[in-house]
């Protein structure tokens, strides 16, 4: 039988400047867990109650960190200090990962359609 490797499966976030500079470089891990946290958040954005921007910062926080790991949130603040430019960030990255997603879900399935015709 053949040898199967197993591998990790993670997307890139690369943050870059004006320029096109990389300033820092986080991944993401595909992984069940790290799907049903990042739908969850879509789902759940803008419904948890926020009073300050401190709420705001500790919220963010806690869905950056159990998705990107731990100290995420404080190497996105470190190169922008703005919870509202990391939220946006983050909804973006969000969406990315989804995005990413359904298109190797969509490769699979058509890679699986050409292995039956073939």
């Amino acid at each position: 039988m053949k040898v199967i490797k197993i591998t990790r499966d993670v997307i890139d976030i690369p943050f870059v400047d004006a320029d096109g500079k990389e300033l820092l470089k986080l991944e993401f891990e595909v992984n069940d867990e790290n799907l049903t946290r990042i739908i969850n958040f879509k789902e759940n954005m803008g419904k948890e109650e926020v009073s300050t921007l401190e709420d705001m910062k500790a919220t963010i926080k806690k869905y950056v960190d159990i998705t990107l790991g731990d100290g995420s949130f404080e190497k996105i603040y470190a190169i922008n200090p703005n919870i509202i430019a990391i939220t946006i960030y983050f909804k973006a990255i969000a969406e990315g990962i989804l995005s990413e997603i359904n298109e190797r879900k969509f490769n699979m399935q058509n890679n699986e359609i050409d292995n039956l015709i073939n």
